[in-house]
Formats: structure tokens, sequence, C-alpha cells
């Protein structure tokens, strides 16, 4: 399973060369290939047995049939593209934000011929999402709680040296590509040479800069930004500098020479592990099987971590993907983000509490599940916080 990843991401950086050099030209796509390749955000999602590394492929296929439906429209185009719409809203819903930049492309290059053709695969994706709206429904009316914490400007600033490889490479390519502006302004040469590079250069620009900013606005509100659910504006960000830069007044020389230093520099910074920490959910689960008897329940803080949990506590439980819940209540194994999940037994009958936390501290901040446990008459007796990502309390009854 984890070749899957490595293999999307060896496929996203050669579409995203052959897009680029088809419309931007050599220069532009090697730049790209550079950044993305060097890349250590990207490197480590390739790692990771999730959908971001898909979302990455999938939206520049996405934004090259848009502009293949602008030049030379189809209706096999159409339905492919509507189907790209489908397995990019599949895989995250944020994703949202790339449908919306290229609904801002139909408007700002509206024509007829391209108003039926994107109608097509704006319909196309309607039919394919059809049968999930219930559910979506269901979500919006029912609401939600959010383990996630509103972002302060130091996550942001966090996020773009991520997505950047630091400090150094940020300013470097920063100041490339307002020099690159100025000097096409000096020299009084169209920004955008063709009406494909100022369709690929303003989504970019909105996938990149505009989704960052819109999604921390909204997150003051709605909490959801994270590096990993904003993984696809890298797309946008490296196609934006790499058009810019690549019309640098340099000649091939000096152009590569400059290119080897940021792929060399880049490289350098490239951490093998990535902005994160692998959780030791293995022998932490191992601890608490050891734990846990016919007198004792577990309650896993939060939900987001249930299938983890379930894969290594009980791998059949783990096959039945859309009843882990239920089945995991069976066996008195509870999940809940706070105490508004709180478990529903009989506390006279269990005597001892498993108490499994990760990303606690930001789904209950308060501790409402800590002041649940002393309200029912639990007090602490033991703390596992050893495992890497995990911390286990047992609490016993009095």
């Amino acid at each position: 399973m984890r070749m899957v990843p490595v293999i999307l991401s060896s496929l996203t950086a050669v579409t995203l060369y052959l897009f680029l050099n088809r419309y931007a030209g050599f220069r532009a796509a090697i730049t790209a290939s550079v950044l993305y390749l060097f890349s250590s955000i990207s490197f480590f999602y390739a790692q990771e047995v999730r959908g971001y590394t898909l979302i990455l492929f999938v939206s520049i296929i996405s934004i090259w049939l848009f502009i293949k439906l602008m030049k030379k429209p189809s209706y096999l185009t159409s339905i492919f593209l509507g189907g790209t719409y489908y397995v990019l809203i599949m895989t995250h819903y944020l994703t949202f934000f790339i449908l919306l930049a290229q609904g801002i492309l139909f408007l700002l290059f509206f024509n007829k011929i391209l108003f039926k053709y994107y109608l097509i695969s704006v319909v196309a994706f309607i039919l394919l999402f059809a049968h999930w709206l219930p559910r979506v429904f269901e979500i919006v009316s029912g609401g939600s709680k959010h383990w996630l914490q509103s972002p302060t400007l130091n996550n942001l600033i966090d996020f773009m040296l991520n997505i950047s490889n630091g400090k150094l490479q940020l300013a470097l390519l920063s100041v490339l590509f307002c020099v690159s502006i100025v000097t096409i302004i000096l020299k009084k040469e169209l920004l955008f040479p063709t009406k494909e590079i100022k369709a690929i250069a303003i989504y970019s620009i909105f996938i990149s800069f505009v989704t960052v900013l819109l999604n921390f606005m909204i997150s003051s509100t709605i909490p959801i930004f994270l590096d990993r659910y904003l993984l696809f504006t890298l797309i946008g960000f490296i196609t934006i500098y790499s058009i810019f830069i690549s019309r640098l007044p340099l000649n091939n020389f000096f152009y590569y020479s400059l290119l080897t230093i940021i792929g060399m520099y880049a490289f350098s910074q490239m951490s093998i592990n990535g902005p994160t920490t692998k959780m030791d959910y293995r022998n932490g689960v191992n601890y608490v099987k050891y734990e846990k008897d016919s007198n004792s329940i577990v309650f896993i803080q939060t939900i987001d971590v249930g299938a983890l949990f379930s894969y290594y506590y009980d791998k059949e439980i783990f096959k039945n993907y859309s009843n882990i819940e239920s089945l995991l209540k069976e066996k008195m194994v509870f999940m809940g983000n706070d105490s508004t999940r709180a478990p529903a037994f009989n506390d006279s009958l269990f005597t001892k509490i498993i108490h499994v936390e990760t990303f606690s501290d930001y789904a209950d901040p308060n501790k409402t599940m800590l002041a649940w446990f002393y309200k029912k008459g639990y007090q602490v007796t033991k703390i596992k916080d050893d495992y890497v990502g995990i911390k286990i309390t047992t609490y016993q009854k009095k």
C-alpha cells in the first residue's frame, strides 16, 4: 500500500513537468520539477498511506483538462473533467477551492462554446456525486465538533515556511518572483503572453495565496487550517513561482546555475521525517490490550484516530470499516472528542477506565473528559506516556 502514494507522487512530478512544458515552456517546467522534487512536505506525504498525493496528481490533470476545454473543447474532455471534480471532492472536501478556482476561470473566459462544455462537466460531477448528497445534508444539519483550534498568525507563518522549505527558500523565491514581474513591466512585455498562461497563472494564484488566506480566515469560525489539508496549494505555489521566475532575463548558463543552487539548497533542507512525528500506535494499543480486563472500558480521544486504533486492536473490526465505532462499542471501547460523547455504561460494573489520548489538547482544551471521569468517581492510578504520539491514562473507581 505504501507504494501507491510514492507512485502518485512520481506521476505528479512527471505530469507537472509535461503540463508546464506544454503551456509555459521548458524553463518553467524544469523549475517546477526542481521545486517539487526537493520539497520536504511533498516528500513526507509521498510516504503516507493517505489520499493527499492523489489530490496533487488529479489537481494537475483537472486544470490541464480545463485548459484543453478552453482551447479545443470536446464531450470526452468535459466528462473527464467532471470525473476529476468527483475524485477531488471525494478525497478531501477542501479541494472545493480547486473547483471554485476553475469556476472563476470559467467566468473570466466565458463564451458560448465554453459554457456548453463546462456545463457538461458540472452535470457529470453532479450525477456522480448525487448519491452522496443525503449524507452531506445529514452532516451539515447535524453539526459537528472540531478537534482543531482556530489558527494564529504563527500557524500561518509556519505553514508558509513548511510549504517553501524554510525561511531562506521562501525569501529567495519571493525576491526572484518580484524581480521577474518588475523586469517584465519595465521591458513593457506582456505579463501573460498567451491566454493559456493567463488562465494558469490566475488559477495558481487562487489555489495558493488566495486559498491559504481564505482558509485561514474561515478557520477563525470553523477550524480547518492544517498543513496536510492544504497540501494541494503546493502545486499552485510552485506553478506561479515557476512561470514568472522562468522569465528572468538571464541566459541559459546563469539561469540554470541559479536553478542548480536553489535545487542544492532545497535538497539540503529536505527532511525525511517531515513536519510531524509518527505515532507509536502499535505498542500503545498492545499496552491497552494488556491492561484491559472484564472490569474495564477504553475511551479513545479523539474520533479521528478510531480507525487507526482498531487496526492494531482487532483487524477484523478494521476490515468492517463502516461499522468500526459500533463494533468497538461491543468490546467496550468508545471514542469521542470531549464529554459530549462520553460513553454510556453502568459504572457499578466497570471499575477501570483506560483513557487513550491523541490530539486531545486540540479537541478538548478544557479537559471536559477529565472532569467527567472525576465526576463519575474515577481517579488516576497510572499514566503511560512513553509511546510517541499517545498518552494512556488508567483511572480506577474509588
